[in-house]
């Protein structure tokens, strides 16, 4: 039975993975919930929106830019966060 040697070794193409866009409101969502868990060093921990906005910046760090918009839009429909008033907790 004859082999195709030469198939064998071209080099596989690596997938490329496209940066992140502030817009992106999964990614949004991503460092969001990140944030949220990062802030909550005890159960029942509540912190403010600003809190949870700031910490999700600096996780994203410079790459992406979350405008305050776009995290409302995604706290709305956020199901990891529960609001008490004017404040969040982690579910």
């Amino acid at each position: 039975m004859a082999y195709d040697l030469q198939g064998a070794f071209d080099p596989i193409p690596s997938a490329a993975v496209a940066p992140a866009h502030g817009t992106d409101l999964e990614s949004i969502v991503t460092l969001l919930e990140l944030a949220a868990i990062y802030l909550t060093t005890a159960p029942g921990v509540a912190f403010s929106f600003e809190a949870l906005l700031d910490q999700a910046r600096q996780i994203g760090g410079d790459d992406i830019e979350i405008r305050e918009s776009d995290a409302r839009i995604v706290l709305k429909k956020a199901s990891f966060l529960k609001k008490q008033g004017p404040l969040y907790t982690l579910r």
